[in-house]
């Protein structure tokens, strides 16, 4: 079996002064020791074969040399195909993900995500919008946008995203099929 090919999920990046540009992400994932890199739009992903045994591993190294060439912390998070896949097939809203992917936001968390604490969360909720969860992330539907939702003021969301880094729908696709391509490689 070759080299293991990992989704790199940065959090925070390009949003206020934290700003990477994705040449100088690949460069710096080179420097790790990835291979086959390459950057996935201007979201903070990255997908590559590292050699490293498990994604939080492989996360864990990628992490250490990010704050060392950047000089700022970003949590990262990695998956590999299967595990990338295996959040597709498990969407809890199809019919979001088909009408309005943009609106659909995968929370990928290194730690499990407690479906108890996702329904308390629910509970409270008084927008239209709905959370689930698979093992290791938060699926949200914005159906009325990001921006208009109340969602982070309900108690016990925060905690729930607070090591976590979302992509929406359209983006989780487009890893999905750089992840396949990168990992054919090796």
């Amino acid at each position: 079996m070759g080299v293991p090919a990992y989704a790199f999920l940065f959090r925070g990046l390009n949003v206020g002064n934290r700003r990477v540009r994705m040449e100088d992400l690949k460069s710096m994932l080179q420097a790790a020791g990835c291979q086959a890199v390459s950057t996935v739009l201007q979201t903070g992903s990255a997908v590559a074969l590292h050699p490293a045994e498990s994604p939080d591993d492989a996360a864990d190294q990628v992490e250490r040399m990010f704050a060392a060439h950047f000089d700022f912390e970003s949590k990262t998070v990695a998956r590999r195909p299967l595990e990338l896949q295996g959040t597709i097939s498990q969407n809890p809203f199809p019919s979001m993900a088909s009408d309005d992917p943009s609106h659909l936001l995968v929370y990928f968390a290194r730690a499990t995500v407690v479906p108890q604490d996702v329904a308390q969360v629910q509970a409270q909720v008084a927008g239209p919008e709905a959370l689930a969860c698979t093992e290791r992330e938060l699926v949200v539907a914005y159906p009325n946008g990001i921006g208009w939702s109340t969602l982070p003021k309900v108690k016990g969301f925060n905690k729930l995203v607070k090591e976590a880094t979302a992509r929406n729908w359209n983006t989780v696709l487009k890893l999905a099929q750089e992840l396949e391509r990168v990992s054919s490689l090796a």
